[in-house]
């Protein structure tokens, strides 16, 4: 029997990676798109950053060195240096309104978005990634990020690329 975790790999687009899922015991073709170039602003320091996607799905954040600072899945996400994990907890359109520590249980954080997704109220520490509509959310303004283009929460509209 089949015994293994669904994984996707780093390759550039157009490569092929098999997964293979235990509980239906059969194998998919996944696609990745690996983005790069994108930059985050934290406290006055730039960092280059890549993020992978698994079809529509951000998997994981890598640094300019390729090492994994992140891995994120459907229920949160694990940050690599620290061993901190987090589960989120969604609503109907998978905005993140609460954040869980794993190891306690504790509700770490709670947020309310505006209609089109400005952040309206936070509270607890440190706010998660991924947020309004399950987008990843840079810090460092009112954008959005999925796959495929920039969705800005100011003006309630995509960005096309």
């Amino acid at each position: 029997m089949l015994a293994a975790k669904p994984y996707c790999s780093t390759r550039p687009a157009g490569s092929v990676t098999l997964v293979i899922l235990p509980i239906a015991l059969y194998v998919a073709l996944v696609s990745c798109v690996l983005h790069v170039g994108y930059t985050l602003v934290s406290g006055g320091a730039t960092t280059a950053v890549r993020f992978t996607f698994c079809g529509q799905a951000l998997c994981a954040m890598r640094d300019g060195n390729d090492n994994v600072l992140r891995r994120y899945f459907a229920e949160g996400q694990f940050t690599a240096p620290t061993g901190e994990q987090s589960v989120y907890l969604t609503d109907q359109i998978g905005s993140v309104r609460d954040v869980v520590d794993v190891s306690s249980g504790d509700v770490v954080a709670s947020l309310d978005y505006t209609a089109y997704g400005q952040l309206a109220t936070a509270t607890g520490g440190t706010l998660p990634d991924m947020q309004f509509a399950g987008l990843f959310w840079d810090s460092g303004g009112p954008l959005y990020y999925s796959a495929t283009r920039a969705y800005d929460s100011s003006v309630g509209r995509f960005f096309e690329s």
